[in-house]
């Protein structure tokens, strides 16, 4: 305990999300970030792999892949295999969230959606990042970084006035998403 007008004793106060775990199904960088921050928030983060590794492992120069995974412990599970959605369906039952930002439909294709995840584990927060909305017009497209500069227009004001439109040099758009998803996992998690 602190004495009035003394440092606050935060040496041994536990992170926000002490004892929280979550199942991270993130791919390239937004998925991947809003998991990165919930570590850094002290949540147990438990990233699921395909077999053959998550894309961005495989890129040339995997510092990306280290930098965004580097407070996380991982499993590689094939979801597409009875036996690897029976494992990751396990995890659930014990965790307080998933999340992934896959393509529409993809979760209910593997069998692992919220209203699945739910019936074993109700209480658990699922949260899915989504390009262009969970309905509405372009909901069923798939959404990269790229596409989505170039759906919002902010291509059409970088680079040079004689060239086409160029993307910016930071994948921006999906560090910014992966932000708003950590952002609703915590409000969920507060909810819950």
């Amino acid at each position: 305990m602190s004495e009035v007008g003394s440092e606050p004793d935060t040496a041994s106060r536990p992170l926000p999300l002490d004892g929280i775990t979550v199942l991270d199904l993130g791919q390239i960088y937004q998925g991947p970030y809003a998991g990165f921050l919930l570590a850094m928030s002290g949540a147990r983060v438990i990233k699921v792999e395909p077999v053959r590794g998550e894309a961005l492992r495989s890129r040339l120069h995997s510092l990306p892949y280290a930098m965004l995974n580097s407070a996380k412990e991982a499993v590689s599970l094939n979801l597409k295999s009875p036996r690897g959605r029976e494992l990751f369906l396990q995890l659930a039952t014990a965790a307080d969230a998933v999340l992934c930002n896959f393509a529409p439909g993809v979760p209910e294709r593997l069998g692992i959606d919220a209203s699945t995840l739910w019936e074993t584990n109700p209480r658990l927060v699922f949260a899915q990042a989504s390009g262009y909305g969970l309905d509405g017009p372009d909901s069923q497209r798939t959404a990269m970084d790229l596409t989505v500069q170039a759906h919002m227009g902010s291509m059409s004001i970088t680079g040079f006035p004689d060239q086409p439109p160029t993307k910016a040099g930071a994948a921006f758009v999906d560090f910014l998403g992966g932000s708003h998803l950590y952002g609703a996992v915590v409000t969920a998690l507060f909810e819950a």
